[in-house]
């Protein structure tokens, strides 16, 4: 059986390779992925697909952070644009319940090359 790769652990593996220090990587790994779980989340809730600004207004940040949450999951995930597609694939198969699914929620398959 396949070992299973979480978004945060792809995520901390790819921040490394950036030549962050270790516990950088860690801490972004866990924001990048918790931008992924959140948009899942609000996306369920809303029953479409938030906006940037939606995202913003609904965690109660300004837009310029959710801004920079995108370029910290660019930089998490090399070659994604956005979050969507993450978060989609998400919904799709794993249909988190809440928060915690940041340290659960399984990288897409889409991803594997990144993962292994």
């Amino acid at each position: 059986m396949a070992l299973q790769h979480t978004i945060s652990a792809t995520a901390t593996r790819n921040l490394l390779a950036t030549d962050r220090k270790p516990h950088r990587a860690v801490l972004d790994a866990a924001k990048a992925a918790s931008t992924v779980v959140l948009l899942a989340l609000l996306a369920q809730q809303l029953d479409h697909w938030p906006s940037q600004k939606e995202y913003a207004q609904a965690y109660e940040m300004s837009e310029r952070k959710a801004q920079m949450q995108w370029e910290l999951f660019r930089e998490a995930f090399p070659g994604e644009e956005s979050p969507v597609r993450m978060a989609e694939w998400l919904n799709n198969h794993a249909r988190p319940k809440d928060q915690s699914a940041v340290f659960t929620a399984p990288t897409p398959p889409f991803l594997a090359a990144t993962a292994a």
